[in-house]
């Protein structure tokens, strides 16, 4: 996990020496075992990140084998990406016309979408939209998305 949180690769020969590289890199890590539910995978696990700049994240997934995972959850939101392709998500207002807006503005800007979710805790309460695209979303486009009055927070996560 210390290595995945650098970006590493998972034959990566530095993998035995990553809490060292992490402390090097400044990088805090701690853990402690927490009850995830009965449904959650066995390797399962949620990070509790946060930048140098104090921004911070919350994000629960699992490993599920051959180097891949399964991100299940978002700053408390249900959510389901494999970080296979380029992917972001928003917490926005459950209102109608605001996946219009969003898929309206990749598709201005020639931004194809791969595969799409949205999940929400309540009819006009907060939803997520989780977004994974054929090729990396430029930051003119995050940042007319995140211009939105619906959009509360936008995360742009790289392929991995």
């Amino acid at each position: 996990m210390v290595a995945g949180l650098q970006g590493w690769v998972t034959d990566d020969p530095r993998i035995a020496a990553s809490f060292e590289h992490a402390r090097a890199a400044k990088l805090s890590v701690e853990f402690r075992e927490i009850n995830l539910g009965e449904r959650a995978h066995p390797n399962s696990v949620k990070f509790w990140l946060k930048g140098l700049s104090g921004a911070a994240c919350e994000v629960a997934g699992a490993s599920v084998g051959g180097g891949r995972i399964a991100i299940t959850e978002v700053e408390g939101f249900p959510v389901e990406f494999s970080g296979e392709f380029p992917t972001f998500l928003t917490i926005h207002h459950d209102r109608p016309g605001v996946i219009s807006l969003v898929t309206s503005i990749l598709s201005t800007r020639g931004v194809n979408i791969a595969q799409m979710r949205v999940f929400r805790r309540q009819r006009g309460g907060l939803a997520s939209m989780v977004v994974e695209t054929d090729e990396p979303v430029e930051e003119a486009e995050i940042k007319a998305i995140a211009a939105l009055p619906q959009i509360k927070i936008i995360r742009q996560i790289s392929a991995i």
